[in-house]
């Protein structure tokens, strides 16, 4: 049975794309000053996703052309530091999302978020768009902890809720998402709606797709019907 879900945030939860993308433009802006740089939209977000804003920035950088390391790291540093800024200018939740949520609170089930995002962001978005009764914990990334896909950075939540991996259901949208479940041996759903591409979500198996969050309910009850049958 069904008792937690665990939720990845970007692309999952809440669409940040936008504010990624403010925060990319204005910071090469500001870093590469007069020089005529890519201006980076929406269509760019499949290839720029990944795992964490460490892998954003260095395929941004990529493709900006920049070599120089001295840029580079003065790139980072801003990026960093006007996205902690910008962080929910844009930023909205998916539809059917906090409807979905609250019908697994209805249901007693706990839900959690699991997220490479730096935790001082990952906070104030956690703090702005869910109550605590909608979200009972999160993880994020300090700089130190494991990251997903490493099994690892489950444990906090393991650990301090006593959690069973078969009664936990993780919900992504990227193949990082989709290693760090199978790593764990927590059963899997991906939202196709997220930054993954099409393309790669299609070759995987032993999952569950959704187009729309409120689907969740019918995956967590065919769980259920299954466990129920044995």
């Amino acid at each position: 049975m069904i008792k937690h879900v665990i939720f990845d945030l970007d692309g999952t939860l809440l669409d940040t794309m936008s504010d990624m993308l403010l925060a990319l433009n204005l910071t090469a802006k500001r870093v590469l000053k007069k020089r005529r740089v890519h201006r980076f939209k929406k269509s760019d977000g499949v290839f720029l996703y990944g795992n964490g804003q460490n892998v954003l920035v260095s395929r941004a950088l990529d493709e900006l052309g920049v070599k120089d390391s001295s840029i580079k790291e003065e790139f980072r540093k801003t990026f960093y530091q006007i996205y902690e800024e910008k962080s929910n200018t844009l930023t909205k939740p998916y539809p059917y999302v906090i409807d979905t949520l609250l019908e697994l609170k209805r249901r007693g089930i706990n839900c959690f978020i699991l997220s490479n995002k730096p935790i001082k962001i990952l906070s104030r978005a956690v703090n702005k768009y869910f109550s605590d009764s909608l979200i009972l914990d999160f993880v994020g990334y300090t700089g130190e902890e494991h990251k997903k896909p490493d099994p690892l950075c489950f444990l906090p939540l393991k650990e301090k809720y006593s959690l069973k991996e078969e009664e936990c259901l993780y919900v992504g949208d990227s193949l990082v998402d989709y290693i760090f479940a199978n790593n764990t041996n927590m059963h899997l759903c991906m939202v196709m709606y997220g930054y993954e591409s099409k393309q790669n979500l299609d070759a995987l198996d032993n999952t569950f797709f959704i187009h729309r969050m409120n689907a969740l309910t019918k995956v967590i009850d065919y769980i259920d019907s299954f466990v129920r049958a044995k």
